[in-house]
């Protein structure tokens, strides 16, 4: 009996993965006109796949722009992911971009704005093992 507790508690155990989930970091909290703002994850290792989505709150003016993620293996030097563009629209923009494979332990995304308007970027990751 002892062994059967035993292997179901192992089975169970194997079979929830782990899960984080967490804010990005923003390097401004609104964006002006032609402007630029990265969103950055803390460093994530041993994960498997994740998603990212990014919220631009319109604040006045005409929204306009675009987003994309970046990654780095040191936290310093990003380049493309690879990962389809936002193309910001006039109003609120909600994107959600899926990670298939999470090979880099830093992701950041860049909000580029253009116009003349006031935005408000927001990020969220979430990895899984």
């Amino acid at each position: 009996m002892k062994f059967l507790i035993v292997l179901i508690s192992v089975f169970l155990i194997g079979w929830v993965s782990a899960v984080a989930q967490a804010p990005m970091s923003r390097s401004k909290d609104t964006l002006t006109n032609v402007d630029t703002a990265y969103l950055t994850s803390s460093k994530f290792s041993g994960y498997t796949r994740g998603a990212i989505q990014l919220n631009i709150q319109k604040f006045s003016g005409t929204v306009a722009g675009s987003a994309f993620v970046q990654v780095s293996i040191d936290g310093v030097n990003y380049v493309p992911s690879g990962l389809d563009t936002l193309t910001a629209v006039n109003g609120d923009n909600v994107k959600i971009w899926t990670i298939p494979v999470a090979y880099w332990p830093y992701y950041r995304v860049k909000v580029i704005s253009s116009g003349t308007n006031r935005q408000i970027p927001k990020a969220f990751i979430t990895l899984k093992q």
